[in-house]
């Protein structure tokens, strides 16, 4: 079976990852923005912030959810990127 034949037959719609994908960046995007707007940074200076730091923020501003470090970052820097 072709992976296509394997998503069809699992009844999974083409573009869902990318779709998820786009979600999940708009979600980052929102809880950075919330960080930068309460604490009235600068987008970059979420760089600055030790990761231990920046983390805790993150995870209070989603309302406990964790994420991985990596993903975390990922993140970041996409959100400071698309800001400059």
């Amino acid at each position: 079976m072709t992976w296509p034949q394997l998503m069809h037959a699992l009844g999974i719609e083409p573009g869902v990852i990318e779709n998820s994908e786009a979600e999940i960046a708009a979600k980052q995007d929102e809880i950075f923005a919330r960080i930068i707007q309460h604490r009235r940074y600068l987008a970059v200076d979420l760089l600055c912030l030790p990761t231990t730091d920046l983390m805790a923020l993150v995870t209070n501003e989603a309302g406990g959810r964790t994420s991985t470090l990596g993903s975390l970052l990922g993140g970041l820097m996409r959100f400071v990127g698309n800001r400059e």
